[in-house]
């Protein structure tokens, strides 16, 4: 549609050169597409609203993604002890798949779920206020139930579906 400039359309052209996914893409658009993109007034967006949609496009997860045990980058969190890996965030739903790892002896506050969270225990233990998980157990907390404290007495390793907008409560 003649819409890139520069660099970009060089970068365009050579793509669809070298990727007969994208080319097939392209060849495909039909008249109606083109005839409706050309009727289109155009406007002039600021160059940091440019930026932010094609930062945010970089980031979009591909359709498979597969995490490799072996290349895991665990980061810390703002809790001693508490390590997080996020395999899968949803920017929509807040939704997250997260592997954590809490060290003997370490603590998770007290939280609200703001939708269902699933924790699946692979090893060690954790330890609620009211109950305990061994490996190999799953729980299911529902939306806006509360959890106590959480600790391990001998570490854990767990995989939790929860959501972004879980909220801490004071102690």
């Amino acid at each position: 549609m003649g819409l890139l400039e520069g660099t970009e359309k060089a970068a365009f052209e050579s793509h669809l050169a070298s990727c007969p996914v994208c080319s097939a893409e392209v060849r495909g658009a039909g008249v109606l597409e083109l005839a409706l993109a050309a009727a289109t007034p155009q406007v002039t967006a600021r160059a940091s609203l440019r930026d932010r949609i094609l930062r945010e496009a970089a980031q979009s997860e591909p359709e498979i993604r597969i995490h490799r045990a072996a290349e895991a980058e665990w980061e810390r969190t703002p809790f001693p002890g508490v390590l997080q890996r996020v395999l899968s965030y949803d920017r929509v739903t807040g939704s997250r798949v997260t592997m954590v790892k809490i060290s003997p002896g370490a603590h998770y506050p007290a939280h609200e779920h703001a939708s269902d969270e699933h924790c699946y225990v692979i090893e060690g233990d954790l330890q609620f206020e009211d109950h305990a998980l061994q490996a190999g157990d799953y729980e299911i907390a529902g939306k806006e139930s509360r959890h106590s404290a959480i600790t391990s007495r001998n570490g854990c390793t767990a995989l939790i579906i929860h959501n972004r907008r879980d909220r801490f409560l004071k102690s």
